[in-house]
């Protein structure tokens, strides 16, 4: 079993946990005695935070650090082992509390009654000096301030996130983001698609710990979505998300739409990651669709091929309307609209190994099946491999075609990149490894860097628009082009009062 398999299995152990509530800690964990204290020893798993720790085994957060003071400067990692006090009982709980509020503040003698106190107070000579300068309390500089803050705040939908601040407010204003991500985080059962939503909150997390070193104050609460709307409504009982500068989420386009009308009254920019259709996006301003539309990858695709019109030649395969994918059919139009030179050949034809009257012997021919699923192919590729012998042939491809062994080039579009990431993320790979512990695996895309690529572009749009009106510098700022370590992001008003889609496409070739 490699190491990555066994964050998993530590992961999934760790899902499978409730979150609602302070709940005693589960077992089994090792039990010890440290300074007549009973602690437990518990290492941590993978992307868990303080928050989570705290709320697993019942602990405040700052008791957890007196017992572990590296918490302080970063978050638990794996395979170090951490001491959680046991939690007291109430009735033990009261006592310890009185037995401390006791040695602080020693009883007054028995042998006076209230109204001798009082009179003995009176007498007493009080102290009217006003304090020194010096000696009155100063806030933190940003230099001084905790480095745990909110970030790793997080509800399961069933209760509002503490709103307590325990952050100390840096330079600027405090900037306030929602996270909602369907975590799952209490399901007995997993689907392994949702680890990347765990990447994508890690990666949230290191662009806001980034930003809190750079002096910026945030608070962050995370919620739990689950798939569905009850906990959608739930986290909406949250006052947090309706004073929230930006929310991050939800994933799912049926719950963005959901949200969308909450957003609008309140104005808070809702940033969707993963989702490519969102109605409301036409008439909601503070929507930002993270994911183009199949429209929007078309008209790339199209402008790319026609740009190159004396170096390629589409090879169009005729189907029945209703068997083509919307996305092809897409194409189509777009094509078709700028009178592209296209060849068109059936399936039939291609059966017959007719394919080569449809090539071109000096260019570049893109193929263009009626498909979007590799395993409607696999019978087709040898034919097409056979006919298209001395031909350029390059098939229109998906970019989850990836890790299939495609016998020919490719061409995709794609909204990550892969080009020099890793001398990109150099610094950023440090400090993944120095606050979770591990070396992230290196397989794309990296929903880590998706999140932390969106959180980082979100938080600097926030900071240039504080307390900034003007509609032509708002326009610019949103549409200015973010240069990500993964994603370069350039939104687009979906209509002149709508929302905005993200335009940064990039045409990948394999």
């Amino acid at each position: 079993m490699n190491k990555k398999q066994v964050q998993r299995l530590l992961l999934c152990a760790m899902l499978c946990l409730p979150l609602s509530g302070l709940a005693a800690a589960p077992q089994p964990y090792p039990i010890d005695t440290v300074n007549g204290t009973a602690v437990y020893k518990y290492t941590p798993e993978k992307s868990i935070g303080l928050y989570r720790i705290s709320v697993r085994f019942g602990v405040p957060q700052d008791v957890i650090i007196q017992w572990n003071p590296q918490l302080q400067e970063r978050g638990p990692q794996l395979g170090e082992t951490l001491l959680i006090p046991v939690k007291q009982s109430k009735k033990e709980a009261a006592a310890a509390a009185k037995e401390r509020k006791d040695k602080e503040q020693p009883p007054m003698p028995q042998s006076e009654d209230r109204e001798q106190q009082l009179s003995r107070i009176k007498q007493e000579p009080q102290d009217t000096l006003p304090a020194k300068a010096e000696e009155k309390e100063q806030p933190l500089t940003a230099a001084e301030q905790p480095k745990e803050a909110a970030a790793d705040s997080l509800t399961d939908g069933t209760q509002p996130a503490d709103s307590t601040d325990n952050y100390i407010q840096a330079e600027g204003n405090v900037l306030r983001i929602g996270l909602m991500l369907p975590l799952r985080a209490d399901a007995a059962e997993r689907d392994a698609n949702d680890d990347r939503f765990f990447d994508f909150y890690a990666g949230a997390l290191l662009a806001v710990r980034r930003a809190e070193a750079a002096g910026q104050a945030i608070e962050v609460h995370v919620y739990d979505t689950d798939k569905g709307f009850r906990k959608i409504d739930q986290c909406l009982s949250d006052s947090f998300l309706h004073k929230a500068d930006a929310i991050i989420g939800p994933v799912y386009p049926a719950q963005a739409e959901y949200m969308s009308e909450s957003v609008l009254k309140d104005s808070v920019l809702m940033v969707v990651p993963f989702a490519n259709n969102i109605p409301s996006i036409a008439t909601n301003p503070f929507i930002l669709q993270f994911n183009p539309t199949p429209a929007i990858e078309a008209e790339k695709m199209a402008e790319y091929i026609t740009a190159r019109e004396n170096e390629i030649n589409c090879v169009v395969v005729e189907a029945k309307e209703e068997q083509i994918p919307q996305s092809i059919q897409l194409l189509h139009k777009a094509l078709e609209a700028r009178n592209a030179r296209i060849s068109r050949i059936s399936l039939h034809g291609i059966l017959n190994d007719s394919l080569d009257t449809a090539l071109k012997d000096t260019m570049e021919n893109i193929l263009i099946f009626n498909t979007e699923k590799y395993g409607n192919l696999q019978v087709l590729l040898p034919h097409v491999t056979s006919a298209g012998q001395g031909h350029v042939l390059t098939l229109l491809s998906q970019y989850s075609w990836q890790k299939e062994n495609v016998p020919m080039n490719q061409i995709y579009t794609s909204i990550f990149s892969t080009d020099s990431i890793e001398n990109e993320t150099n610094a950023y790979e440090l400090e993944w490894e120095h606050y979770f512990g591990y070396r992230h695996t290196t397989s794309y895309p990296r929903y880590d860097l998706l999140g932390y690529d969106i959180t980082a572009q979100v938080i600097s749009m926030l900071q240039q628009l504080q307390d900034i009106a003007d509609p032509v510098y708002r326009e610019v700022v949103m549409t200015k082009t973010y240069y990500g370590l993964q994603s370069d992001i350039q939104y687009k008003r979906a209509t002149e009062t709508g929302g905005y889609i993200n335009h940064g496409i990039r045409i990948e070739t394999r």
